[in-house]
């Protein structure tokens, strides 16, 4: 049986299908049955366009209604379809362009203006040969409108190819993985084995079905079950996020999809709305029996608190179930167990060197601690082993390098030998790119291998900066990145920071000083710079481009930011002050007391705690420096919030001994 022949089974099922989500208030119930007629309208222009089976076509189609019609042609007619992103801004067109060319012979399916579009991009401008090749080889879904007969592949194998997956682009080179019909139906069982379904349950989504996590995870899995499937276009939930909370509560759905990044927006836009005391519907998600969580590394501390944002909802916070996969292995490889929270490890962040044992910790509050989701079992017919730099297969705790192999796992990547022959592991495991190690035959995940930063001959992981760096006060979730960059000078790497910051560079001094010192003091290394930008690059799935970002540095991208910058960071000449430590202490008590307004207080009790808040926070600022000029920031003043701290901090700035 291949996916071909589970279509074949919806011809006449009217009762089951999608609901196309377009607007709060827009539905549209298409049954399979009539997904399948559409779907033949689709492959009728195809076939009479010239594809014919095992010809390949890429998808770029701007609704979920079209990306479905059309995938589901390509596979009842035995064409290869390769979905990829929209190419809605130059870094996709010039993927697209690459994927293009990566997979010739091959043709296009869009929607929109999109030729028009890539004849004014600048890659293409400057090669009209190339424009011309890609417009002369696409088709317009908008001029499909006549019915007329269709060919229905009668020769579908478990050996074809049902499609060819893109990896969403931690690098600048596309590799395209091979999925077979049989990877697909693998990995689909084993989704639902490990998923324990009922008969007649619904999934909601608002992942773009270019992406594994939504194609697979999502779509095929609800067809394969023949679940009636909810999908919100992603352009609206990313407009409007409360929208999939409404919609899963209205239609009381069981099942939810997203990576990290899809509760935080949720969480972002809620909170705002909650600020402005805006009104939102009483949600009922009692039905929720689970919420897909995967495609890039899992927090725990989103997860607590969108449970958290949701509480009054009637969701369960056994809801969650964590997922590790890649496109190499179809989508998943390990998934969670059903009705348990996750678990997580406390681990000491200095042993988690590859091919060390891991030390575990009690504390949290321990200065090397750092916490791992368990990202449990492997799911049926997939086996995975931890590796080290030479091949040779380490016992459980010890960290290294993720090898997989399965009936799910590819055969390699399209028309790419050399990409092909260096995934494998002696011809037979595929090496994931992964590093983490194995717990009581769980896994755990500690970073990606390629992003690993190696400093002074100790390893760190960009993801464990940046999580410990979300500690400093004004950095959101999810808006620090770390990365690593090569220095000849010094002859090895340095770290570079990221912040999503956009104010100007003068309000950033004091978070970026922050910043550094906290890194510094907890894990025990340097920063070269914290820079502010005003963009995350991010791949579709959301996980951050971190080679993006040490490229723009490497290309002089932030020179003039950093030059104005270390302009602002000049130490500033304070004035001598002439008096002694008891002076200094009355000074701060008398501005204490106009500042608070009264003088209830002692020298050790917190500014906050006695009737303190921001804004007189800022008021105090402007009192200490009136009386010791140029001598502290708002941010600085924050972190010495007694008497004591505050008249300590000034007598050592201004050379006051004991």
């Amino acid at each position: 049986m291949s996916f071909l022949d589970i279509l074949q089974t919806k011809v006449t099922e009217t009762e089951k299908g999608i609901i196309f989500i377009h607007s709060h208030d827009s539905e549209e119930f298409v049954p399979y049955s009539e997904i399948y007629q559409r779907a033949g309208r689709v492959l009728h222009h195809l076939q009479r366009g010239g594809m014919k089976k095992n010809d390949k076509l890429i998808l770029q189609l701007e609704t979920a209604d079209e990306f479905v019609y059309s995938l589901w042609a390509c596979m009842m007619g035995g064409i290869i379809p390769i979905p990829i992103s929209q190419a809605s801004n130059d870094d996709a067109k010039r993927k697209l362009c690459k994927i293009f060319e990566v997979s010739s012979p091959c043709k296009m399916i869009y929607s929109g203006n999109l030729i028009e579009k890539l004849e004014k991009f600048e890659y293409l401008v400057d090669n009209a040969n190339r424009y011309e090749h890609i417009k002369n080889n696409s088709f317009s879904i908008n001029s499909f409108t006549e019915e007329g007969d269709f060919e229905v592949n009668k020769e579908s194998d478990l050996e074809d190819i049902a499609f060819v997956q893109f990896s969403s682009g931690s690098t600048g080179d596309p590799k395209g993985v091979i999925v077979k019909h049989k990877n697909v139906l693998a990995n689909v069982k084993s989704i639902t084995s490990s998923s324990i379904y009922e008969r007649d349950e619904t999934m909601l989504s608002w992942l773009p079905l270019s992406h594994d996590f939504g194609l697979i995870g999502f779509h095929l899995n609800a067809l394969y079950n023949n679940f009636t499937q909810y999908i919100i276009e992603t352009d609206i939930f990313v407009r409007n996020p409360l929208i999939w909370i409404n919609k899963a509560s209205e239609h009381k759905i069981n099942y939810l999809f997203s990576p990290n990044f899809g509760y935080k927006h949720f969480m972002n836009v809620l909170e705002r709305n909650r600020i402005k005391n805006r009104p939102h519907a009483e949600w009922d998600l009692s039905n929720v029996k689970g919420i897909y969580n995967g495609a890039e590394p899992i927090s725990i501390d989103i997860c607590n608190q969108f449970l958290d944002s949701l509480a009054d909802s009637g969701l369960k916070k056994e809801v969650f179930r964590g997922a590790y996969g890649l496109a190499e292995s179809t989508l998943a490889v390990t998934i969670t167990d059903k009705n348990k929270p996750l678990e997580v490890h406390i681990i000491d962040r200095t042993s988690l060197y590859l091919g060390n044992e891991v030390e575990f910790l009690d504390n949290l509050k321990d200065k090397n601690a750092t916490v791992l989701v368990d990202l449990g079992l492997p799911v049926d017919n997939c086996h995975l082993i931890i590796v080290d730099n030479d091949g040779n297969e380490l016992e459980e705790k010890f960290v290294g390098h993720i090898c997989i192999k399965g009936d799910s796992m590819t055969s390699g990547y399209l028309n790419n030998e050399e990409a092909t022959k260096n995934a494998f592991l002696s011809g037979e495991w595929l090496k994931t790119g992964d590093l983490g190690f194995i717990l009581h035959g769980r896994l755990v995940i500690t970073g990606r291998y390629k992003d690993l930063i190696i400093i002074n001959g100790r390893n760190y992981y960009p993801h464990d900066i940046e999580k410990d760096a979300e500690k400093v006060e004004g950095i959101d979730l999810g808006t620090i990145v770390a990365t690593r960059v090569y220095n000849s000078e010094v002859g090895g790497e340095e770290l570079l920071v990221f912040v999503l910051f956009k104010k100007g560079v003068e309000q950033f001094i004091g978070l970026s000083k922050k910043i550094k010192s906290h890194i510094t003091n907890s894990i025990g290394i340097d920063v070269k710079h914290v820079i502010p930008i005003k963009k995350i690059p991010k791949t579709t799935s959301g996980k951050f481009q971190r080679y993006k970002l040490a490229q723009n540095y490497i290309d002089g991208k932030y020179d003039g930011l950093l030059e104005e910058m270390s302009r602002t960071e000049q130490p500033v000449v304070r004035m001598v002050i002439n008096c002694e430590k008891d002076d200094v202490f009355e000074d701060v008590i008398r501005i204490w007391t106009k500042t608070l307004g009264h003088e209830e207080f002692a020298e050790d009790d917190n500014f906050f705690d006695v009737g303190g808040d921001s804004k007189s926070l800022v008021k105090m600022c402007a009192l200490v420096n009136k009386r010791f000029p140029n001598l502290i920031t708002t941010s600085e003043l924050f972190g010495m919030p007694t008497v004591r701290e505050l008249s300590e901090y000034i007598c050592t700035s201004v050379g006051i001994g004991g």
